[in-house]
């Protein structure tokens, strides 16, 4: 019992569950309902086949569920407490199916010019300009200007820029069945898996509140509130989900077309304003718990 019993403990969303491994052989969708501060929040969950090795090449499917991972804005990998080796063999086959996780797109910028060769500039790399030159002639770049816009580039950066193809999505490490563990099981486990996780056990539903909140943090959601023009209070009941980097922009399109259409300026209370109340534009960025009164035009 793991990804189906956890789809169960945290959405109405009925899966088969058996006691033995690879039992989810379809995409099973559910929505998790959110309480607390992000009361009425649904994001949909996914519950996906085992990634198996070799799955990037295809086997087991695995072109099939890599190709609909490749979509998510959050990778949930869940392992067994008592099986924590197949991490490595997950990551290395994202890796292979060209997800990076946890990782930024390299800020690099090519140009591409009639004649001169290859010029690299910028921060230094940890592969030489040579070996860049190289990469690019591979790819049927023999005369371009390449900026390095970040410190210790490697070879693989500049590949993965190059190809075009990579997708760079956030991922969340959640270990089940920590029911199985002793106390000094349990401590163990930051020093086998090195990296930040979540600890649950589906089937007794512990840890499910957390992983939530997890959930919620790593896809990088805010609140703002409106206040409609001629009402004496904002609503704080029932704020507007958005991700975060969001514009006023963002906000008008997600309420109706016409907030765009007829907009004219937006006054902000919260932190994201110098002082409360500030008149803004379409292009300010918003914060979390942000409260909005958006001016329209009046015909």
């Amino acid at each position: 019992m793991g990804k189906s019993t956890l789809l169960n403990a945290i959405t109405n969303k009925e899966t088969k569950v058996a006691a033995y491994d690879f039992t989810t052989l379809d995409v099973i969708p559910g929505m998790i309902e959110f309480e607390g501060k992000f009361k009425g929040t649904e994001i949909q969950i996914l519950d996906l086949p085992g990634i198996i090795e070799g799955g990037s090449t295809g086997r087991g499917r695995g072109h099939v569920i890599l190709s609909t991972i490749r979509n998510a804005d959050l990778i949930i990998i869940m392992l067994d407490a008592t099986k924590l080796e197949h991490l490595e063999t997950i990551e290395n086959e994202l890796y292979n199916a060209n997800i990076r996780l946890d990782k930024n797109p390299p800020n690099i910028k090519i140009k591409k010019r009639n004649r001169g060769g290859i010029l690299v500039s910028g921060f230094p790399s940890k592969t030489n300009y040579e070996e860049i030159a190289k990469v690019l002639r591979t790819y049927r770049i023999t005369n371009a200007d390449v900026f390095l816009y970040e410190k210790d580039l490697t070879l693989d950066h500049i590949i993965d820029f190059i190809a075009g193809n990579r997708v760079y999505i956030p991922s969340l490490l959640v270990i089940n069945k920590i029911d199985l563990l002793d106390a000094k099981e349990l401590k163990s486990l930051n020093s086998v898996l090195g990296s930040p996780f979540i600890l649950i056990s589906a089937e007794k539903k512990i840890g499910l509140d957390q992983f939530k909140e997890a959930i919620i943090d790593h896809i990088g959601l805010i609140r703002v509130f409106l206040w409609t023009p001629g009402k004496k209070e904002p609503d704080m009941d029932e704020p507007l989900i958005l991700k975060k980097g969001a514009i006023i922009n963002d906000v008008c399109t997600k309420i109706h077309k016409r907030f765009i259409d007829d907009f004219r300026y937006v006054n902000i209370w919260g932190t994201s304003a110098k002082f409360p109340g500030q008149k803004l534009g379409l292009n300010h960025q918003v914060n979390d718990g942000d409260i909005l009164r958006i001016i329209l035009e009046k015909f």
